[in-house]
C-alpha cells in the first residue's frame, strides 16, 4: 500500500469495535466516557471516521434514523467565543 503515514491505519478493526460498542453502551446507561483524545495515542481522523461508521450501523441497528450531521455552530454567542 502506498501512502503517507497518517493515512495507514494505527488501530486494529477489533479496537475500532470496541469504541464503537463503549460509545453505544455509554448512551444507553447515560454515563460518561473518557475523551477518545485522552488514550494513548488517541485517534486518527482517518480512524474516528470508521469508528463513525460503525456506530451509524449499530444506531440504525436499533431503528434509529441517521437524519443529518452538525456541521457548524447555530448560536450566535459562540461563534464570537469561537472567533468566527
Amino acid at each position: 500500500m502506498i501512502g503517507l503515514p497518517f493515512m495507514l491505519p494505527l488501530t486494529n478493526e477489533r479496537d475500532l469495535d470496541a469504541i464503537a460498542t463503549n460509545v453505544v453502551s455509554s448512551l444507553e446507561s447515560h454515563r460518561q466516557i473518557p475523551a477518545f483524545s485522552l488514550a494513548s495515542g488517541g485517534l486518527s481522523v482517518t480512524e474516528a471516521y470508521r469508528v463513525l461508521r460503525r456506530l451509524r450501523r449499530a444506531f440504525e441497528a436499533r431503528g434509529e434514523i441517521v437524519t443529518g450531521r452538525k456541521i457548524g455552530f447555530t448560536n450566535r454567542q459562540m461563534w464570537a467565543a469561537h472567533g468566527a
